[in-house]
């Protein structure tokens, strides 16, 4: 009975020193410029119940017209090229959007034009990109 109380004061005493020890090396660290033991808290037991984390029920999806929202760069009119009937009558178009992306080079030549004088030695005069350019006997 006694030693029972007695193993029990110095478990009491062990954890009491292991906090202290361990208070007293984080200061150190502080003091060091280096980070103590973090503090950590347990969690609470029970709070888990009270939070009712069911999902959202998911908006269904829908598909939505966008022509609206594309630009039209060409239109394109396809005529009907089969048989008709005699009493076949024109009621419009049926209208589909194609979508394409057209990556394509720019490259220019120019031709400048050039002339050649006996009396005046070889001249070329020209307008290119607005600017005039004469005197280009190498061109």
């Amino acid at each position: 009975h006694h030693l029972a109380n007695l193993v029990e004061a110095l478990h009491r005493e062990n954890l009491a020193l292991k906090a202290e020890n361990q208070r007293l090396r984080d200061e150190i660290n502080r003091l060091k410029g280096e980070k103590g033991k973090p503090d950590l808290k347990p969690k609470a037991p029970g709070k888990r119940d009270q939070i009712d984390k069911r999902p959202e029920p998911k908006k269904e999806w829908k598909k939505q017209t966008k022509l609206d929202k594309v630009k039209i760069d060409h239109t394109k009119v396809i005529r009907y090229e089969g048989p008709l009937a005699d009493d076949a009558q024109p009621k419009g178009y049926r209208s589909i959007v194609v979508q394409d992306i057209i990556i394509k080079t720019n490259n220019i030549e120019y031709k400048l034009e050039r002339y050649y004088s006996s009396s005046i030695l070889k001249i070329g005069f020209s307008f290119f990109r607005g600017a005039a350019v004469g005197g280009m006997s190498d061109l």
